[in-house]
């Protein structure tokens, strides 16, 4: 995040999605990404995209859970080492 906010051309040079829309439209964000590339999102490429979908919907694959603690950490450590992570890119109401 430091290296990144000394870049003078910073918001032509990242594309920041929130996991949230991603989740909840990802078409729109897919669509978001190819703009802000220059490239042309092709029928082809949505047909594609869909079709994938509807064979790895998230009912149909198993569910995967994670806990801190798996990994040795805690989640204060996590909260405290990505921090200015979190203050930039997540709303305080899920913080």
């Amino acid at each position: 995040m430091v290296a990144r906010s000394r870049m003078p051309d910073e918001s032509s040079r990242f594309t920041d999605l929130s996991f949230d829309e991603v989740v909840s439209d990802p078409m729109a964000q897919i669509e978001h990404v190819y703009r802000r590339a220059g490239i042309e999102l092709t029928g082809e490429a949505r047909v594609a995209m869909a079709t994938w979908r509807s064979r790895n919907a998230e009912e149909k694959l198993p569910k995967h859970r994670y806990s801190a603690e798996q990994f040795g950490l805690t989640n204060d450590q996590i909260r405290s080492e990505f921090a200015d992570y979190t203050a930039r890119f997540i709303p305080e109401e899920r913080a």
